[in-house]
């Protein structure tokens, strides 16, 4: 079992490095040349789409990430009480069954555990949604997550129609996430259709960890970007894959962090400076070029329908109202949500004390896996 402080914090997966040992170094160098992209993508540059991701489905129900059905999509079923089994599942059928019309599937925020007893989920607040988008094209479903925050479920509303108003209503927020999470929306959309829609184009659609803005008209540039395959990385993570592919011997923990920890000094470079804000969950995800532990920057366990996944991009710590702030605000710079300048006075996800304690105190924290 993974450790609960290590995916709230993180959502990697230690074991990530025993299982690419195993694979011969092509498949090897395939899978990490996949993985380092994203994670430069959507973790270091914290970017709010995500690369196209191709799954199939099996006669047996289950998803797969190949096309010869061999390697199933991992989906923990402590999440979220295994539920996702349920939602994922459908989703993807409901696109066999509606070529080309675009499935959506939305992951809200809240608890990441539903469970009575602890596990390693418990400690685990899924802070921003995910919607899916997913569409047969005749051989593969394709898959597209965009990362929703609290204002962007706006568009949610307008995007589902009544479908959204309907499950919106349930006031258990865990039913509210269940039936989310296990209840498809199919549209009369293709992709293009999608892509075209002009209406409501300046919408909010998410906050990035940087401050950046994205509205509806950036969000579907974005996507055009990535079913076109231009949605792409920066820095040379073919080397990076390369270098732990082939350089033979076994992958360890250590090697495959020193590869993340590459590419989060790549980005710090490029921007010229030595503090890296992460994207993902909150608590301690910033990097610097002095870091002394490379270690805490591990695989995200891809593809996006995944459980690691979603711990990467929608995960953060719990805390409850009665819970004490177990973090420094020590930090130098200009706060991510009031600009201000502050030296020092700023957290660790770069937010003064005064924005922290009310978006604290705005956030429902009575969301607990107990």
């Amino acid at each position: 079992m993974l450790e609960a402080n290590t995916l709230a914090r993180w959502g990697f997966n230690p074991e990530e490095a025993a299982s690419l040992s195993l694979l011969p170094p092509e498949k090897r160098y395939q899978k990490l040349k996949v993985n380092l992209e994203a994670y430069e993508l959507h973790t270091a540059r914290d970017q709010v789409i995500s690369i196209p991701n191709f799954y199939y489905l099996g006669p047996d129900r289950k998803i797969y990430i190949n096309s010869k059905k061999t390697d199933e999509l991992p989906i923990d079923k402590e999440e979220r009480g295994g539920l996702y089994n349920i939602g994922l599942s459908n989703a993807v059928l409901d696109s066999v069954n509606n070529p080309n019309r675009l499935v959506f599937l939305y992951s809200p925020p809240g608890p990441a555990s539903f469970s009575e007893k602890p596990n390693k989920y418990s400690l685990v607040n899924y802070d921003i949604g995910q919607l899916y988008l997913l569409y047969f094209d005749g051989e593969k479903t394709n898959c597209m997550s965009i990362s929703v925050d609290k204002l962007g479920e706006k568009w949610l509303s307008e995007s589902f129609g009544e479908n959204y108003q309907l499950l919106n209503f349930i006031t258990d927020p865990k039913e509210r996430i269940a039936q989310f999470i296990t209840t498809p929306f199919i549209t009369n959309l293709s992709i293009k259709d999608f892509l075209e829609q002009k209406n409501n184009l300046k919408q909010h659609i998410f906050t990035a960890k940087n401050g950046e803005e994205h509205d509806l008209q950036n969000i579907l540039r974005l996507i055009g970007e990535s079913v076109a395959g231009r949605l792409r990385g920066r820095l040379n993570t073919e080397l990076l894959a390369a270098k732990l592919a082939f350089g033979g011997g076994s992958i360890s923990q250590e090697k495959l962090s020193w590869a993340y920890h590459e590419i989060n000094r790549g980005v710090m470079k490029e921007r010229g400076t030595d503090v890296l804000v992460l994207g993902g969950g909150c608590g301690g995800s910033v990097d610097r070029n002095d870091d002394l532990d490379p270690a805490s920057r591990l695989t995200i366990n891809l593809p996006n329908l995944s459980s690691a996944s979603r711990l990467a991009t929608q995960g953060s710590p719990l805390r409850k109202k009665d819970d004490k702030i177990d973090y420094k605000f020590d930090k130098t710079g200009n706060c991510q949500k009031c600009g201000h300048y502050f030296n020092p006075g700023l957290g660790p996800c770069f937010i003064c004390e005064g924005c922290d304690k009310e978006m604290r105190a705005a956030e429902n924290y009575t969301f607990s896996a107990n």
